[in-house]
């Protein structure tokens, strides 16, 4: 069987020089996610070569992250296809993009089947048109933003630091109380995931805004530069009584640290129809679409 173990913090040496090797801009090829999420999903990964491995079992449907890297990606696959022999599952790879699955069907040609998943495609955005908000379309988020500045005008903003962080927390804290009716397995999920961020913020070389009013933390943001030309935000979070601070937060964080950005990736919608209405609404450069690959 393929060594997969837990992902640590001292994992990030290697991992993090394959990732951006690899080009990948999926959402599951961000260090901070891989952590992150690694306490709330159990995630077991490996290095094969010089390409990254990820394994899921914790969750009703086993299945291994499509592997990432650079040479010949023919062995391991190979490998991982003995991997899912040996522990008796059903063969499922996720997050296979298209460039992939054009490689993986002249590698082994008529030995897969690829299925879209829609819900997991990350949504691409311009980071000049996500700072500048110009144009007819993006017109509403311009509007929210105005409201935002006449409403709470003594909002202030200040970049997440060791110092202030803890404030993110307690608010989040707060944002949990305020939607208790809403509350289900993926927020417990997603809090996991974000009080690993919080407690790792600078280990994981993670970057954050957060807007007050009144004194009080009442939005905040935290995300990953990714890549050269990427940044990735993870968690992004307002009071429901500040809803919004959402396009005050995405513009403000933005316009301090995109200027070398090129592209930011806001991750997928999970098949929410509201969640999928809000990331279409800032109109993305293109979407990365996604397969879930299985044996013929």
């Amino acid at each position: 069987m393929i060594p997969f173990k837990k992902p640590l913090l001292s994992d990030r040496e290697w991992a993090v020089p394959i990732l951006e090797a690899s080009g990948a801009l999926g959402s599951e090829y961000s260090f901070g996610n891989i952590f992150n999420w690694g306490a709330a999903y159990s995630s077991a990964i490996c290095r094969i070569n010089d390409y990254y491995v990820a394994f899921y079992s914790s969750v009703s449907a086993p299945f291994y992250l499509c592997p990432v890297g650079t040479g010949d990606i023919a062995p391991v696959i190979e490998a991982v296809i003995e991997d899912a022999r040996q522990r008796n599952i059903p063969l499922k790879i996720r997050g296979v993009t298209n460039n992939i699955k054009e490689n993986l069907e002249q590698i082994f040609p008529d030995k897969f089947v690829f299925s879209p998943t829609r819900d997991s495609f990350d949504y691409i955005y311009s980071a000049k048109k996500l700072t500048e908000l110009s144009g007819k379309d993006l017109h509403p988020k311009r509007t929210h933003i105005n409201k935002f500045n006449a409403t709470f005008p003594q909002w202030s903003y200040e970049p997440i630091t060791p110092d202030n962080i803890g404030e993110c927390s307690k608010m989040h804290d707060l944002w949990l109380e305020k939607n208790a009716a809403f509350k289900d397995s993926s927020i417990s999920l997603e809090t996991v995931s974000l009080k690993s961020a919080i407690n790792n913020f600078s280990a994981l070389h993670l970057e954050g805004g957060l807007i007050r009013i009144d004194g009080n933390v009442a939005a905040f943001t935290i995300g990953e530069h990714y890549r050269k030309n990427a940044f990735i935000i993870n968690f992004e979070k307002a009071l429901p009584e500040y809803a919004l601070a959402y396009a005050a937060i995405n513009q403000t964080f933005a316009k301090h640290n995109f200027s070398d950005i090129e592209y930011v990736n806001r991750e997928d919608d999970l098949g929410v129809p509201g969640l999928r209405q809000a990331k279409l609404s800032y109109r993305p450069e293109f979407l990365i679409e996604k397969y879930s690959v299985s044996l013929a």
